[in-house]
């Protein structure tokens, strides 16, 4: 393993999702009358790992029970290997405060519930240490394996895991950029990666009862959205869609129709009444009951929606510039 490629700081995801603090030399500009293009591609998730440098302490040494291993960083994180793997505490290097990653690999397309790879600000922590029993610290250079999967720490506060030989999944945690890879696959090289944004532990359901069980949430532009998915559904968005010719105001994944779309409308799909939360920049929320779907809450106020499908995903994202679809 590389302690140059761990360390790398990567300093913006996508122009119009840019790092806080970050400007780009030419900002994007709308030309009057015509769509603005799409807004440059994002830097690519961290390398996979390569730990064969890295000593192997015994992993029976670091076994809970039968179920998994667990461990301490010098810098205080608490990690599992098992049917899970991921660790809790103060994480660094995030667009958003996170204090928990996940590595679950990819989402299936369709077929019950399943949590993907992300970090996390949550409230119940699964990978912190027992009640009266810290786990072993892990010390700086060594590796524990443990069924499929290698997880190694080093000097200045970096832990990766990566599961699989090759690596297939991996995540690497340091103070200037913590990160997920790799990029999921199959869509557009200028969507921004929803690895890097922290998945938000709120509810977005508005109202109670088994009918309220979709979230609609708003982000800082104004607009309102909503994922629907049940037996096929929509996700979309209503509000002003900037740069484009027409004065579109709803933005759309027919997830029934298998089509993307805008267009202008004065019966809007995607509000309700009741009050919606604003979804905080460099957040997400995940929707994973029959077809996995995410939306993200750009820090310029836009937001960008994607949803697998059997044949391939779609999508669309809504930037300060400009809006624009996938996947038709």
């Amino acid at each position: 393993m590389c302690r140059r490629t761990l360390a790398v700081v990567f300093a913006s995801i996508v122009v119009g999702f840019a790092a806080p603090g970050c400007h780009d030399s030419q900002p994007e500009q709308p030309t009057p009358g015509r769509p603005a293009a799409p807004p440059r591609a994002p830097l690519p998730a961290p390398p996979a790992p390569e730990l064969n440098g890295y000593q192997e302490v015994a992993a029976n040494d670091y076994q809970v029970a039968d179920q998994y291993v667990a461990f301490q960083t010098p810098d205080g994180l608490t990690c599992r290997i098992g049917s899970s793997i991921g660790c809790d505490g103060a994480i660094h290097g995030t667009l958003a405060p996170a204090n928990e990653v996940v590595l679950n690999g990819t989402p299936a397309v369709a077929g019950g519930r399943v949590e993907p790879s992300g970090f996390r600000q949550t409230a119940q922590p699964r990978f912190a240490a027992p009640p009266g029993a810290p786990p072993k610290l892990l010390p700086p250079r060594h590796k524990i394996v443990y069924q499929g999967t290698q997880c190694a720490v080093d000097s200045g506060a970096i832990t990766v895991c990566a599961h699989g030989s090759p690596p297939v999944s991996w995540f690497v945690l340091s103070p200037t950029r913590s990160g997920i890879g790799p990029r999921i696959a199959n869509l557009p090289p200028k969507f921004p990666d929803p690895h890097d944004f922290v998945v938000d532990e709120q509810s977005y359901t508005v109202g109670s009862g088994g009918r309220n069980i979709f979230p609609y949430f708003t982000v800082a532009s104004g607009l309102t959205c909503n994922i629907s998915v049940f037996s096929g559904g929509a996700v979309g968005c209503d509000g002003p869609l900037p740069g484009m010719a027409e004065a579109d105001s709803e933005i759309y994944i027919d997830l029934s129709g298998r089509r993307v779309g805008m267009r202008t409308t004065d019966t809007p799909r995607f509000t309700t009444h009741g009050t919606i939360k604003q979804l905080p920049a460099w957040h997400r929320i995940d929707y994973t009951y029959e077809t996995f779907t995410t939306c993200l809450a750009g820090g310029d106020g836009g937001v960008a929606c994607y949803a697998q499908s059997p044949d391939h995903p779609r999508g669309f994202v809504v930037s300060a510039h400009s809006a624009w679809t996938f996947g038709d």
